[in-house]
């Protein structure tokens, strides 16, 4: 991963992540990084992570991880207040801790965090990984992965994740206190997307689009729980949802994006 690539470096506005535009932006953009691909790691996972990435190898020797370990100790809390960190800034959040010597604590990507690793350089296969781990703890990325395994990557691409980078690219998602007001603008953008595959269809796109509608429909009242109880089937992993990553934004989010996406296609029917 480059971290010079990333599209919040580049949007067109303003730059709401601080981090990035001071010193420690390497370490704390890796740790992100790992995080979207490990999903939950203690400091120790997430500097062996790294540093196997950085040396393009599988061998790595301990001295070499506990250094990076130090480096970015003091990337998770606050160090001064123009070097917040990423826990204090909303992008990352202890999940517990190991049950090892010492027992560390356990770090995962809260949705900002989440949103913030969509606008890095991921590759296609990094980018479902990603998907898939945050689907254990996200509603939203719960629904994206079960397009991903239902219908394709492909079109999971076109029509969720082309349009959340390309309104990171235009300055359109905050990762502040307003995060929030920016669901509206995802959830419309990504039903405009899907409306238009639906209004130029081919033969091939027909049983993806139909299978979009299925996987949005709910013939339930309530819809959140709803979703618990069909992303969550695992009575742990039902419990840890809940416990744990629960929030509002998911909530919020992932309930704009299900019914964009079927008011897209009963629009579509009726024209």
């Amino acid at each position: 991963m480059d971290i010079d690539k990333n599209l919040w470096l580049n949007m067109k506005s303003r730059k709401p992540v601080s981090f990035l535009n001071n010193k420690s932006r390497k370490n704390s953009s890796e740790i992100l990084y790992a995080l979207a691909i490990l999903g939950n790691a203690t400091s120790t996972e997430i500097s062996e992570f790294v540093v196997k990435k950085r040396t393009n190898s599988h061998v790595i020797s301990k001295s070499n991880i506990r250094k990076y370990r130090a480096s970015i100790k003091n990337r998770f809390r606050n160090r001064t207040k123009s070097n917040l960190g990423l826990i204090d800034q909303g992008f990352i959040l202890e999940t517990g801790v190991a049950e090892i010597k010492n027992k560390p604590p356990i770090y995962a990507l809260t949705m900002k965090g989440c949103f913030l690793a969509l606008g890095l350089e991921l590759t296609n296969k990094e980018l479902i990984q990603f998907i898939r781990q945050s689907s254990k703890h996200y509603l939203f990325f719960a629904y994206l992965d079960s397009m991903i395994n239902k219908i394709s990557y492909s079109f999971t691409e076109t029509i969720f994740i082309t349009s959340i980078r390309e309104l990171i690219g235009k300055g359109l998602i905050p990762l502040d206190d307003d995060f929030q007001l920016c669901f509206s603008t995802i959830s419309d953008y990504c039903g405009y997307n899907f409306y238009n595959l639906i209004q130029n269809f081919t033969k091939k796109d027909f049983k993806s689009i139909e299978d979009a509608y299925q996987i949005s429909l709910s013939d339930k009242s309530d819809l959140f729980q709803d979703a618990v109880e069909k992303y969550f089937p695992n009575k742990l992993e039902k419990q840890n949802f809940i416990d744990i990553y629960q929030n509002k934004e998911d909530t919020k989010l992932y309930l704009k994006l299900q019914n964009s996406i079927v008011y897209a296609y009963d629009e579509s029917i009726n024209v």
